[in-house]
């Protein structure tokens, strides 16, 4: 049964492991922040945000946001936003695995005809959104 809601799928949230296989520099833990709200008495609304860079000669197709929940509130999907200079570039809704884990993959590099298009470059915020019990989250 799949509860997810459209305004709370605007702003599902969570912790996770952001990669880009392309990255230049390793995310360091302090380029990391993590914010809980409060949503019902009994579960929270975790908002991450991780930053990205996709370098301008990365030759990788692909790239990727994955995690793991260690404690989802079942029925809800896993929101991903990727902004560059404040715009939204990019928006996902992706389900939560028995095991609490997720992960999108999306296109970073084309190539069609031999012509290469650069879909993503440069420097980017990632925010990821997941609901979460509370106890299990050490919010009580």
């Amino acid at each position: 049964m799949n509860r997810t809601r459209p305004a709370l799928a605007a702003l599902a949230a969570g912790l996770a492991l952001a990669t880009a296989l392309w990255a230049a520099a390793p995310v360091q833990a302090q380029d990391i922040t993590t914010e809980y709200v409060p949503i019902d008495g009994i579960i929270y609304l975790e908002r991450t945000t991780i930053p990205m860079h996709v370098p301008a000669d990365s030759p990788f197709p692909w790239g990727h946001v994955r995690g793991t929940i260690q404690n989802p509130a079942e029925g809800y999907d896993v929101i991903i936003q990727v902004y560059q200079d404040g715009m939204l570039m990019h928006l996902a809704q992706v389900g939560v695995q028995e095991d609490g884990s997720y992960e999108y993959r999306f296109r970073v590099l084309d190539v069609t005809d031999g012509e290469i298009t650069r879909i993503f470059e440069g420097y980017y915020e990632v925010v990821i959104f997941k609901v979460v019990y509370i106890r299990a989250a050490g919010m009580v």
